[in-house]
């Protein structure tokens, strides 16, 4: 691990504050989200100066006290954080989080379109495009008045959001070490064309400012780099070393897979709450975790959990499903949209038997998420796509009754843990329904030993991994 300083940039915090309704006083909370957790567990290992966006008010008022960045000290940190807060115009922000971030790049890197209806590009996207590169302006300012105190600090920059971002840093700082990590999928470059001309081409442009581009599965890295070739034909690829030529710069693209943060898992209480423990008591418990995002395939899950429980009579009888989802962006109708159908199929699901054999709970406690990881029997992850999943590693790590493990070949995670889960299409809710039924008639010594080759190649994708990845990555010429 390093001991070099660094520059750590992205959209989220990994604090938010709001106000306390009683005091009036400012209170800290972890903000949501998965980029923002895992990039903080990384910052945590490093001499990180952090660049991200204030996302309210009170984070602006934080900004406004602490001019210089405000230090932070987690518990289980080694080294303190600086934190910048950054603020945006109003418009800005709001055309890069609503329209950019939710309707347009989220909505393609993970194939959601259906072409028939959607999407249809008009005059305010082209806007919306030219406010999420003065969103990334914004953070070109921050980083660069950072690389006046220190110029031979290498740059992170994390996540889509910011993708444009190492262009602008190499035309800046043209001998400047750039990390660029996407945490989402990236389609094919069929997918991607349907993407405006101007854009695809700006944010492939963008991309290749950077040193190094990583993604967390190599799938992901081949079709960026099947983008390269096909959209921005000027560039040189070598699909062998994965490298792009491009504007008289060379950047390299790599698969950098991440399983879990020790910080995430062993700092946390773990408890599965009294009223589920209830319920679950003496049952075989299937469990689906994810964030309320159509992608993590709930509505699936359960019609294949309910095909199961009419084949097998001793399903119906011992098994129950519990769908674990963490509210997220409720405010795009997609999300909330999602939400209402995991309980519409639930509701049809406990209605047609008889009984409440399926439970969906939405909420963001973390603990009482890890508890029914450690307590199920089953765990299904039928993404219909995932940049990665992290929550298969750390249920393979946590989980204490040997439970089989579901996992959509469509997730990053699939090319770490192939051979350790039983891998499913994740639009065959037959296929799924039959492996639902292989793990509840599979005998104990078998999960047994499979669980436990799970925890040992689990264990190999740990946070500090992640981190000498990213580092070790930029030190090659």
């Amino acid at each position: 691990m390093t001991t070099q300083r660094l520059i750590l940039v992205s959209k989220r915090s990994p604090l938010t504050y709001s106000r306390n309704a009683k005091s009036g006083e400012l209170e800290a909370m972890l903000a949501p989200g998965g980029t923002a957790n895992v990039v903080a567990d990384m910052a945590s290992l490093l001499d990180v100066d952090w660049m991200c966006s204030a996302m309210t008010a009170e984070d602006l008022e934080m900004r406004e006290r602490h001019p210089e960045g405000m230090k932070l000290a987690f518990t289980s940190s080694e080294r303190p954080i600086t934190v910048h807060m950054q603020q945006h115009d109003g418009q800005v922000f709001a055309d890069m989080q609503e329209v950019m971030t939710a309707d347009v790049l989220w909505a393609c890197n993970n194939t959601l379109w259906d072409s028939w209806n959607t999407p249809s590009f008009g005059p305010d996207i082209r806007r919306a495009w030219e406010h999420y590169k003065l969103f990334n302006a914004d953070f070109l300012r921050a980083a660069s008045a950072q690389l006046e105190r220190s110029p031979d600090a290498p740059v992170l920059v994390h996540d889509y959001q910011l993708s444009v971002l190492p262009g602008m840093l190499r035309q800046s700082h043209p001998g400047q070490r750039i990390l660029l990590f996407i945490h989402i999928p990236w389609p094919s470059a069929d997918y991607w064309r349907m993407l405006p001309v101007y854009m695809r081409r700006e944010f492939i442009e963008g991309m290749l400012g950077a040193s190094v581009v990583g993604f967390f599965a190599r799938r992901w890295a081949r079709n960026f780099l099947d983008c390269v070739r096909d959209l921005l034909p000027e560039a040189s690829v070598d699909m062998d070393r994965l490298t792009v030529e491009y504007a008289g710069h060379r950047t390299r693209v790599a698969a950098m897979p991440l399983g879990y943060s020790p910080q995430a898992i062993d700092y946390r209480e773990k408890e599965m709450p009294p009223d589920l423990r209830a319920w679950v008591a003496g049952r075989f418990m299937v469990l689906h975790s994810g964030r309320t995002d159509p992608i993590k395939n709930g509505p699936r899950a359960i019609a294949a959990f309910r095909l199961a429980c009419e084949q097998s009579i001793a399903m119906r009888e011992r098994g129950c499903l519990l769908v674990r989802c963490n509210p997220n962006r409720l405010y795009v109708p997609a999300n909330s949209d999602y939400l209402e159908q995991l309980h519409a199929e639930a509701a049809r699901t406990n209605k047609h038997f008889g009984a409440e054999l399926v439970r969906v709970i939405c909420e963001n406690d973390v603990g009482n998420t890890l508890g029914c990881l450690q307590e199920a029997d089953v765990l299904v992850f039928n993404s219909t796509i995932d940049g990665q999943n992290l929550t298969v590693f750390e249920a393979s790590l946590l989980n204490r009754r040997d439970a089989s493990i579901l996992l959509s070949e469509r997730a990053g995670a699939a090319e770490a843990l192939a051979d350790v889960v039983d891998l499913i299409n994740p639009f065959d809710i037959a296929e799924l329904s039959g492996k639902l039924l292989e793990a509840f008639r599979m005998d104990a010594g078998p999960r047994q030993e499979r669980a436990e080759r799970r925890r040992r190649k689990a264990r190999g994708f740990d946070l500090p991994r992640w981190v000498d990845m990213q580092l070790s990555a930029l030190e090659v010429d």
